[in-house]
């Protein structure tokens, strides 16, 4: 017997249920929606499978992302970002920019989601070169606006490539204030760098964060 996903309430109800499911400790409550799904008159609602698409990476169960990404009938702009970031945030580096190619060569135009997640996979495998290419190609190939979000990513690929004037110097100069996600990425990029100067000039409330972050780290590891 087939399910009703009918409704503009059934589907936010699903949505809520996909949205929760956070990690692979709860990968078993992502399989019984995802059961539902199938089992519903609108198991090939698009919305539905990106929605399960996002939630398997999630779960770092790359195997049943891909097979439900590769099966939709028809994808959009936010079924390629789904994958993208499965594969970029469990570090399948390569398979992202792999991705992101063939999103380009079927003409599928990338938004400020889909940057995200090459500059991750940049970051996760050194590569400077391309991802200050996919930066720069977000405005003058795309015309898409940077975000704050763009430019931490950069400072943290910056830092970890040991550029740490270059990333200093980014975040000091992009057309955002700074706040504590910027300069934690300053920080954890550049750990065998001396940053005293730069540390102090850093806002009180920044450095509470930071601090606070520090320390629960710190519980984290002697627990």
């Amino acid at each position: 017997m087939l399910i009703t996903i009918c409704t503009s309430r059934d589907e936010a109800l699903v949505t809520q249920l996909a949205r929760s499911i956070r990690d692979a400790r709860t990968l078993a409550q992502g399989q019984w929606i995802h059961k539902l799904v199938d089992q519903s008159v609108q198991s090939h609602n698009r919305y539905l499978r990106n929605l399960l698409v996002e939630m398997y990476g999630k779960c770092h169960d790359l195997e049943l992302a891909v097979a439900i990404f590769e099966t939709m009938p028809e994808r959009n702009t936010v079924s390629w970002n789904a994958m993208l970031h499965g594969y970029a945030k469990n570090a399948h580096a390569v398979e992202t920019l792999d991705l992101y190619k063939r999103m380009a060569c079927e003409g599928v135009e990338p938004d400020t989601t889909t940057l995200i997640a090459t500059l991750i996979a940049c970051n996760h495998i050194g590569l400077l070169a391309l991802a200050i290419h996919h930066f720069s190609s977000m405005s003058f190939d795309h015309s898409i606006a940077e975000t704050i979000d763009h430019y931490c990513c950069m400072i943290d690929i910056l830092g970890r490539a040991g550029k740490i004037p270059e990333a200093q110097e980014l975040l000091h100069t992009m057309p955002f204030q700074a706040n504590h996600v910027a300069y934690t990425a300053l920080l954890n990029s550049s750990r065998n760098a001396p940053l005293a100067s730069s540390v102090r000039s850093f806002p009180v409330d920044t450095m509470y964060v930071l601090l606070s972050n520090l320390a629960a780290q710190n519980a984290t590891f002697h627990n």
